[in-house]
């Protein structure tokens, strides 16, 4: 008899195993501030060509508690652009640098829009991918699809959790056809700017002052304002 129940006993931990009954993680969320730089590539152009360009590179800092975001376009569409928004004191502005230098400012009356994931993200598992771990969420919407990838610090006293990589897909005849992926590399999150880790608050809130040499009386007026940075997918942009 003991044999028999050790057996079932067995039986059933070997088939958890090997169905995958995997505890599913929290809903992952993005932080509220931090820092990254956002590599965006489209997976649909040519790359043998110059133009347009396959790969955008932008140096995001990103403050949603004090409403404030910050991206400078170092690589591809709109290279040498800077684009600061302001939400709290309802001004945006978009600074070039180089030869055909400018300062534009326009009114920014909205809202800034919260970071969130989407509900209709469903767990699939835990991935290694590149080398990392991590968690892989997916959004199905029968033609397209959207995978999220949520990077896992595998410390040992530290097993923090952030928004890593996006790729939205097109399905065709059940083929799969990526179209465009998001990733954040140099990615620090300022959890609070009394840490000793983060820049102090001057320093972080100076990141967010019109560049020089400009200020808002030497930028030109813009009617109509800026397109939206989008630098998660269309979950997060600012």
């Amino acid at each position: 008899m003991r044999l028999l129940v050790s057996g079932l006993l067995v039986s059933w931990f070997a088939f958890a195993a090997s169905s995958g009954s995997v505890e599913e993680p929290d809903f992952p969320t993005f932080p509220f501030r931090f820092s990254a730089r956002v590599e965006i590539t489209a997976h649909l152009v040519d790359r043998s060509k110059p133009y347009p360009p396959w790969l955008r590179v932008i140096q995001v800092s990103y403050d949603y508690p004090a409403k404030k975001a910050l991206a400078v376009v170092e690589q591809g569409y709109d290279e040498g652009k800077t684009f600061l928004r302001r939400y709290d004191n309802k001004s945006e502005y978009m600074v070039r640098g180089g030869r055909y230098a400018e300062c534009q400012r326009s009114y920014l009356g909205e809202t800034m829009p919260p970071p969130v994931l989407p509900h209709g993200l469903e767990f699939v598992g835990f991935e290694t991918v590149e080398g990392f771990e991590t968690e892989h969420w997916m959004e199905d919407f029968g033609v397209s699809r959207v995978h999220v990838y949520i990077k896992i610090r595998s410390e040992a006293e530290d097993r923090s959790r952030w928004p890593w990589r996006v790729t939205d897909e097109q399905v065709l005849e059940g083929v799969s056809v990526p179209l465009m992926t998001t990733e954040w590399k140099d990615f620090t999150v300022l959890s609070s700017l009394t840490d000793q880790s983060a820049p102090s608050s001057e320093d972080w809130a100076k990141l967010f002052d019109i560049p020089e040499p400009y200020d808002y009386r030497s930028c030109t007026r813009n009617i109509g304002g800026f397109p939206y940075m989008h630098i998660f997918h269309h979950y997060l942009r600012f």
